[in-house]
């Protein structure tokens, strides 16, 4: 144990640095901690967040199936709804107003290859356009030309003619329809009515003939009476719903082919990107879920964004700084104490050695004078007497007296009253007591 206090007291840097060094690691394990806690919540707080915004997309999804249910109910209703019906439905339904992202929906009716030319006639009729004409030129033994759309607008008028059946991306979507009897979605394709052939996808829905029986897939196809669709711009419809993503994530949609797709497919085709600029780190594992609708797999990957959320200090940072800082003061804190007994013992040496000096030198001046000294502490009663002073008075060294009184004994008593006014004037009035007595020494001198 003494030899433990001996080696801190030569090295009085060594307990510092120990200290310092231990709190160093106890710092960097709780920043390390932290670092982890704030990384577990933060990788929770992205899984919840990319999981939501999936969920959020779906619901769209479905809220558009459902609108596009009542348009097939509409349509359903009559063989060829009316120019005037049409545009009465769609303006009570305000879709534009009340599902943002849908770019046009329309009506296709169903027309084998011998009723083409009637048909084409009759709508030229309707249409008041006697330029409208079926395209593109199909073999297929139907055929599904868009007969009313909406909204009514130039731009939109271009698809009118156009036979969804002939495309290979329709024709697959339109076939689902029949089988699910339900809501299909197409695969990735360009509308015909954007000029700037922006990704998009579609939402079919196929109307039969009344009365008709529906079982099977066959006898839905015999009795298709057309289709209703819905068409989409990817960037518009998925913008639509990630206004709240708060540019946390760098959002990717893969379209992955049929929810039923065998493995000798294509690969996913790129719906969407939020960062079009974007390219993917090997390093950087994206979070990854997945919407089956529509009989289609949609990808989403949702790359988190390196610098969101970051701020100017986080709290790792300052568990850092702090625990550095208080690591420091408090090294310096215990190397001053454990310097201080040291630096006390030397200055009690110096004092010591001073004090010597100092005794030496009143020694020797004394002796060089020849003059007796005493001191009195009036506080304590503790006296001094020099040996010198016992000399002079005529003691021996075995007979020198112990207190001052057994010299002011010696004062011839007629010299008495000089001293005890001299003494008075002392300590009443700051006189310097300096006064002249006679005295009988021990000898009787």
């Amino acid at each position: 144990m003494h030899d433990l206090q001996d080696h801190l007291r030569n090295r009085p840097w060594l307990l510092p640095l120990v200290v310092f060094v231990l709190l160093v690691i106890a710092t960097l394990y709780i920043r390390d901690r932290q670092i982890a806690i704030e990384l577990t919540a933060s990788t929770e707080e992205l899984n919840h967040s990319s999981a939501d915004h999936t969920s959020n997309i779906n619901e769209r999804l479905n809220l558009h199936a459902q609108f596009l249910r009542s348009v097939a109910a509409f349509a359903s209703t009559r063989a060829l709804p009316d120019e005037l019906s049409w545009r009465t439905f769609s303006n009570e339904v305000q879709a534009f107003d009340h599902l943002p992202g849908i770019y046009a929906f329309a009506y296709a009716r169903a027309v084998s290859q011998g009723e083409k030319e009637r048909f084409t006639v009759d709508m030229q009729k309707r249409l008041h356009n006697e330029t409208f004409h079926i395209f593109p030129a199909s073999q297929q033994a139907i055929m599904l030309p868009v007969s009313l759309i909406s909204p009514d607008s130039g731009q939109q008028r271009k698809a009118l003619g156009f036979d969804m059946y002939s495309e290979q991306t329709r024709r697959q979507a339109i076939d689902s329809a029949i089988a699910t009897r339900d809501v299909a979605m197409t695969g990735r394709l360009f509308l015909v009515n954007n000029d700037q052939q922006d990704p998009g996808f579609m939402l079919i829905k196929a109307i039969y003939l009344p009365g008709r029986p529906l079982n099977t897939v066959s006898e839905r196809r015999s009795a298709l009476s057309g289709v209703v669709v819905a068409g989409y711009l990817a960037t518009e419809f998925i913008e639509a719903v990630s206004r709240n993503l708060e540019n946390r994530f760098i959002l990717q949609v893969y379209d992955d082919g049929s929810s039923e797709r065998g493995t000798g497919e294509a690969e996913p085709l790129l719906l969407y990107s939020s960062d079009p600029a974007f390219a993917p780190s090997a390093q950087q594992t994206p979070l990854h879920h997945e919407i089956q609708f529509g009989n289609r797999n949609w990808i989403l990957l949702f790359h988190p964004r390196l610098d969101s959320g970051a701020a100017s200090l986080s709290t790792p940072s300052l568990i850092l700084i702090t625990g550095s800082v208080l690591s420091i003061l408090l090294s310096l804190l215990i190397f001053h104490q454990s310097t201080h007994r040291s630096r006390a013992e030397r200055y009690a040496r110096q004092l010591t050695s001073e004090l010597s000096k100092s005794e030496e030198r009143f020694r020797l001046a004394a002796a060089g004078t020849n003059d007796g000294l005493w001191d009195q502490n009036l506080e304590t009663g503790e006296e001094y007497i020099s040996p010198r002073l016992g000399e002079i008075f005529g003691f021996s060294a075995s007979e020198m007296p112990h207190f001052i009184q057994d010299f002011t004994r010696r004062i011839f008593p007629e010299d008495e009253p000089r001293r005890s006014e001299a003494l008075r004037q002392h300590f009443m009035h700051k006189q310097p007591f300096d006064v002249v007595v006679r005295i009988r020494k021990a000898n009787a001198e």
